[in-house]
């Protein structure tokens, strides 16, 4: 494998990345969003898994902006 194959491989997984971290926001967002309008009730540890994933999504957004993982993971659960 060549640098230019190696980095076409990497642009694809950093893509990739990239739509699970909008998917991850989109659809952890529109269920939050609908239990806040009463249109889709959720207990609360439902509300939690959405809530962990809605800010998992911003720890993703955080690193492949740059951030420490460390840190993004601290910032966003406030550890």
């Amino acid at each position: 494998m060549n640098v230019k194959e190696t980095l076409l491989e990497q642009q694809a997984t950093i893509d990739r990345i990239e739509t699970l971290k909008e998917e991850m926001h989109n659809l952890s967002k529109f269920g939050l969003d609908l239990s806040e309008t009463g249109i889709f009730p959720i207990d609360d540890t439902t509300k939690a898994s959405l809530t962990t994933i809605h800010l998992l999504s911003h720890v993703v957004e955080d690193v492949l902006d740059g951030a420490d993982p460390e840190q993004a993971f601290k910032q966003a659960f406030t550890l």
